[in-house]
Parts: C-alpha cells; sequence; structure tokens
C-alpha cells in the first residue's frame, strides 16, 4: 500500500515532500494490476456493447438484402413481359387482322376494346393533362 511521505513506512522515505509519488522501485508489491484489470474490464464491456448494438443492424440487414432480391426479381419479370408486350404491339401493328386476332384469344370484343382504349385514354388525361390537343371527352 502506498503511505504518504513522512508517515514511517519505509526508513528511506523520511524526507519527502507530501507532493512526491512514489516511484515503482519503492512499491511493495512491485507492478499495480489495478489499472490493467479496469482497462481489461471496460474492454471487455465496450466490447459486449459493441456486439449487442451490432446484432440488430445486421438481421435488418439481412432482411434488406432479402427484400432487394425479391424487389430485383420482380423488376426482371416485369421487364420481360414489357418486352413481350412490345413485341406483340409490333406485331399487331402490321396486319388489322391479327388485333382482331388478339382480342379474341383475349376474351374481348372490339367495342369492348374501344371502350377500355377510352377509359385508359381519360384516366391518362386526367392525371397528366391533355395531349396533342385534345380534350377529355374527345372519342375517336
Amino acid at each position: 500500500m502506498r503511505q504518504p511521505a513522512g508517515t514511517g513506512g519505509r526508513s528511506g522515505s523520511a524526507g519527502r515532500a507530501p507532493s512526491e509519488r512514489w516511484t515503482d522501485s519503492e512499491r511493495e508489491g512491485g507492478l499495480d494490476a489495478f489499472p490493467w484489470f479496469v482497462t481489461l474490464v471496460c474492454l471487455l464491456v465496450g466490447l459486449v456493447v459493441f456486439i449487442q448494438s451490432t446484432r440488430p443492424a445486421l438481421a435488418e440487414q439481412e432482411e434488406l438484402i432479402e427484400v432487394q432480391e425479391q424487389l430485383e426479381d420482380t423488376l426482371e419479370a416485369e421487364h420481360q413481359a414489357l418486352e413481350k408486350t412490345r413485341q406483340r404491339r409490333e406485331a399487331l401493328g402490321a396486319d388489322p387482322e391479327s388485333v382482331l386476332v388478339e382480342l379474341d384469344g383475349q376474351g374481348i370484343s372490339p367495342a369492348e376494346a374501344d371502350d377500355r382504349a377510352y377509359a385508359a385514354r381519360r384516366a391518362a388525361e386526367a392525371r397528366d393533362g391533355p395531349r396533342d390537343g385534345q380534350g377529355a371527352g374527345t372519342r375517336r
């Protein structure tokens, strides 16, 4: 244990001022292990806190990766469907008879197709505004 200078303890320390400190060679037990022990405990506590706070973030990251993969799959499927629709439109645009065959294959009469196209055009105009100088009431 440390003892202030002039209180006894060691015979060589009797002439020291009270503000002076003991040196390592004057300690009775050699090196003091307490600061090392406190440092190691603080490091362990810090490590435990770090791991505990990181675990939920890692779980959330895994969930986000799964959602991203699902969205990428959905996007790829939508791109394929869009490409298929473009190819069908190009094929239908060349021959008017093929439009009727396609409508028949979908189970839609030409009048229903016209009504659906008109409704879609009105919805687009309501959303985006009229285009080509046509108003919402114009029917082809």
